[in-house]
């Protein structure tokens, strides 16, 4: 889980931007889309329990909500293609009125176990 957190950090920085991401600190990026490392441990459950089960479904949404940061969001599992998982979260940070979206693939490695792609 620490794995997928942290690489999911470095997914949402390059999202932002290549400049970005070497102009500034990956916690100063992380700060400024307005997510705590706690939500960001919800967000990725929420991501993580739509295809580590048995009979994932293309389509299903979760939702998570930090009741500490007011944050709060979905997670919908967008396909499921080629052993891999791809998942799109809506998020509204602090309680923000406009959300954010992050995209995420993830993918079995030959052990069977998730990895995050970038």
């Amino acid at each position: 889980m620490k794995q997928l957190t942290t690489t999911l950090f470095v997914i949402v920085a390059l999202g932002l931007g290549a400049s970005a991401l070497s102009a500034k600190p990956l916690s100063k990026i992380i700060r400024e889309i307005g997510l705590t490392p706690d939500d960001y441990t919800l967000l990725s459950a929420s991501g993580q329990s739509l295809y580590d089960t048995s009979s994932p479904r293309a389509g299903k949404v979760v939702s998570w909500t930090n009741p500490d940061s007011k944050s709060h969001g979905t997670a919908r599992l967008a396909a499921l293609r080629d052993n891999c998982a791809y998942v799109q979260h809506m998020v509204f940070p602090k309680g923000a009125v406009k959300s954010k979206e992050i995209r995420t693939r993830v993918c079995r490695d030959a052990n069977g176990k998730w990895v995050l792609q970038p």
